[in-house]
């Protein structure tokens, strides 16, 4: 039996299990329906398919069939929505189904200019599926496979990439790029997300073209939103070599100058042996998990940006040393400036920005001297990023520092402590301090207007319930509302 064969014959059994659920009974259907029809499995599911990957995106193209007939036939099996003549792409929701499947005429494309839109897209059943696969980025995605026929169409060799894991362009690398600057930022995510060396050709290509990503007018010729989607993508699946693969493109200096700016900054050989700012970022993101957030993964990944901005020499305890006074609050700052600029979610880069801010806050003295209030404010307002704040803690200890040990015996000290305080204030099924009154009850019971003074009374009575509650004492609404009766007297 070929290679090829036992591929074919895998995608076959998968189809075959996948077409029995109720959501692609319009495949069978569309056989009866258009007998001189075609319909192929296409692009990353087929990849996903032989690496034995979760599939999660299904996309066919059609060919050989009446437009106008074929919407209608999908209706009958669900909800489509067809994006037009420019893209010809159903995006089709089976009858009783949350899935959304791709549905695509076969296409062809020239392109215009280097932008992301700039394109003319011919969209026509009569198209080839041959043709199709040539306008596509990466030979590994250039893959369909004959639902009917129960052959693979593999004119780039994909499946000779895929065997040895590489990302390698469907043809020349610089066409391929030019057309489309995004695909620079999806081969590096791709390599990460699987686990794949760039070929050599497709790389060479690469960094010649990431000096037009970002237009002579400083604006990017790929939208931000696209770059940091793909950006988001890589980091999530592998953050240390996202860095590295952008550093050696020279992404990262265009893309994020943030960073660029942390290599050459000496640190001290005591606490840092490792010396290079860049490099520790690079091995505190080696100490990451899979499972870890985005938002530790970011956090980690920025948490000394600060630094270059705030170095200097002082004298500490009789030594000349270099120090990095208020680089969390600088670094905080630096990533906001950043964020906005790349378009990033507001609420990923405030949690973001809290763990680059916080980032050393349990070695500011010993935590059982902290006042609890600002403890609990810190780690149990969202027991989620307050999980994160002590995973990036114990990340950011250089393996060879000498008070290593020390370090993180505190730190599961302070875990423990923290643990303690969440069981007095929160019950198990609660994420956050919850008070038993909210502002509602302030305006009607205290009668204070609507505005700004809501807010400072919650948090005073925030304190108080905390303050009371790590007392062993009960503390219920008329308690709360008298203590704030007597504040505004």
């Amino acid at each position: 039996m070929s290679m090829k064969s036992a591929e074919e014959k895998r995608i076959s059994a998968y189809l075959a299990r996948l077409f029995e659920e109720p959501a692609f009974e319009f495949v069978s259907d569309f056989k009866k329906t258009f007998k001189a029809g075609n319909m192929y499995f296409v692009g990353g599911g087929v990849r996903d398919v032989l690496l034995e990957r979760e599939v999660k995106d299904y996309d066919f193209v059609v060919s050989g069939v009446d437009t106008a007939l074929f919407e209608q036939f999908l209706k009958k099996h669900g909800n489509a929505t067809f994006a037009g003549k420019k893209f010809g792409v159903f995006k089709f929701v089976p009858r009783d189904s949350n899935m959304i499947i791709d549905i695509a005429f076969p296409r062809t494309e020239e392109a215009t200019g280097p932008g992301y839109h700039e394109f003319i897209i011919k969209s026509d059943p009569a198209v080839s599926i041959e043709e199709d696969l040539r306008r596509r980025d990466f030979t590994i995605n250039a893959l369909a496979f004959d639902v009917f026929k129960n052959t693979l169409l593999d004119q780039f060799g994909g499946v000779e990439d895929l065997g040895k894991k590489i990302i390698r362009t469907v043809g020349d690398p610089k066409k391929r790029f030019s057309e489309d600057y995004t695909r620079l930022l999806r081969a590096i995510r791709q390599a990460c997300q699987l686990g794949f060396d760039l070929d050599e050709k497709t790389f060479e290509a690469l960094k010649k073209e990431v000096p037009h990503i970002i237009s002579k007018n400083k604006e990017p010729v790929v939208p931000f939103e696209m770059i940091s989607q793909e950006f988001f993508k890589s980091v999530d699946a592998a953050p240390e070599r996202t860095v590295t693969l952008l550093d050696e493109s020279g992404l990262l200096e265009v893309l994020f100058p943030e960073l660029e700016r942390c290599k050459g900054v000496s640190q001290p050989l005591d606490v840092h042996p490792e010396n290079d700012l860049f490099l520790h970022i690079l091995i505190v993101l080696h100490k990451l998990k899979k499972e870890d957030s985005l938002r530790l993964k970011l956090g980690a990944l920025f948490h000394d940006i600060g630094k270059p901005d705030t170095a200097k020499k002082r004298i500490v305890k009789g030594e000349k040393r270099i120090t990095f006074y208020n680089h969390p609050n600088v670094g905080a700052e630096l990533f906001e400036k950043c964020a906005k600029r790349m378009k990033f979610p507001s609420k990923l880069v405030r949690g973001v920005s809290f763990l680059i801010y916080y980032h050393l806050f349990l070695w500011q003295g010993d935590i059982r001297a902290m006042r609890p209030t600002t403890i609990a404010k810190v780690f149990l307002d969202d027991l989620l990023l307050g999980k994160d704040l002590i995973t990036l803690h114990s990340i950011d200890i250089s393996d060879e520092d000498l008070d290593r040990s020390k370090k993180l015996s505190y730190l599961e000290d302070a875990r423990a402590y923290i643990t303690e305080m969440k069981e007095k204030l929160m019950t198990a099924e609660q994420e956050r301090i919850t008070l038993p009154i909210n502002g509602s009850d302030i305006i009607g019971e205290l009668g204070v207007a609507e505005g700004p003074e809501i807010g400072t009374l919650l948090a005073k009575a925030k304190d108080y319930y905390i303050e009371k509650k790590l007392e062993g004492k009960e503390v219920t609404k008329e308690t709360l509302m008298s203590f704030l009766k007597n504040d505004i007297q």
